[in-house]
């Protein structure tokens, strides 16, 4: 009994690990989904300068990279462009630390701090994006931002409970934050006028 018991309790110390080293192997979400123009790499080679920087996917979905040159990536995908570069880059050279990274290129327009196209980490949620141009001004409306995803817009609440809000930005995603209604933006201006109004209409009455 006390072996069955050493078993199981090992078993609970592997598991965890085995499942957060399993984890670790799945690459992340956005590695698994197509380039599109606007999406850029950003390559480090480390004491390789002219190796080095950001490089812009264009219109017509291509690239153009330090010694690779021009690349279609029309359909591809990070993972396959970040394994084609680890791959080409590393012959010749005579070390092994080359960091490729990618950048989503996104609109966030409206009533913002700082409207504007954003490069932003793939791994940002709605949320966090707007965070990046500031938040909303106190004349937006985060009850009712706007996004805009593969030519369908999509309602955002930014609240502890949205959904959409956590969910992660995707490539030419647009945001856009509404201003709020000129009676939600004048509480106070509306509370004078119906005050005064109900206090002529006792006047009237007696």
């Amino acid at each position: 009994m006390k072996e069955v018991r050493n078993v199981v309790a090992a078993l609970l110390v592997l598991f965890p690990a085995v499942m957060g080293e399993a984890a670790a192997q799945e690459p992340a979400a956005y590695l698994l989904e197509p380039l599109l123009p606007g999406d850029a790499v950003v390559l480090t080679v480390w004491r390789e300068p002219d190796f080095s920087g950001v490089f812009r996917v264009d219109p017509r979905g291509i690239i153009v990279l330090p010694r690779l040159g021009r690349i279609d990536v029309s359909g591809r995908t990070p993972r396959d462009l970040e394994e084609q570069i680890l791959r080409e880059l590393s012959v010749g050279l005579n070390h092994t630390s080359i960091e490729v990274g990618f950048t989503h290129r996104i609109s966030i327009q409206g009533a913002v701090r700082e409207p504007g196209m954003y490069d932003v980490e793939p791994t940002l949620t709605v949320a966090d994006a707007l965070a990046r141009a500031g938040g909303t001004t106190p004349e937006g409306d985060p009850e009712k931002v706007q996004l805009t995803r593969d030519e369908e817009a999509l309602p955002v609440t930014l609240t502890e409970r949205s959904v959409m809000a956590s969910a992660r930005i995707r490539s030419g995603d647009q945001l856009y934050v509404p201003e709020r209604s000129w009676l939600a933006r004048n509480p106070g201006t509306v509370a004078a006028v119906v005050s005064g109004v109900l206090s002529v209409f006792l006047i009237l009455v007696r």
